[in-house]
């Protein structure tokens, strides 16, 4: 990215474009050497390699959580390695399992254990 602190014209602006195409476009012209005029700036904008790297590294505690609590990564919002068949495919795996579970005795024992008083019209 070329930075200036000065405003450029739209004459100017075309006239950069063009001359920077004609000397670094293509795969013949990579690797050229760049001299920026008129207190033009080179800022670079992607990332170092640590910044890769920690990226990298959020990513696959990401993962490591999911595989933690038994879940599909895409359920974290992870969606590196996610298809619209696979996650369709999970969601509907997911269901399956709770849909089996049954969370009103579980609740039930839960709030016992903890010496909760309750209603039984609440829970259903």
């Amino acid at each position: 990215m070329l930075e200036t602190p000065n405003q450029l014209s739209e004459q100017a602006r075309n006239n950069l474009r063009d001359s920077y195409n004609q000397l670094h476009a293509g795969v013949d012209n990579t690797g050229k050497l760049m001299l920026l005029e008129e207190g033009l700036k080179f800022t670079q904008s992607q990332y170092t390699n640590e910044q890769s790297q920690y990226i990298e590294i959020l990513d696959r505690i990401v993962f490591d959580v999911a595989r933690f609590l038994v879940i599909p990564p895409p359920k974290l919002k992870s969606l590196e390695q996610a298809t619209w068949a696979n996650i369709t495919e999970l969601n509907r795996a997911q269901a399956d399992h709770h849909r089996f579970r049954n969370f009103r005795e579980e609740l039930v024992e839960l709030l016992q254990k903890a010496g909760v008083e309750y209603e039984d019209r609440y829970l259903d």
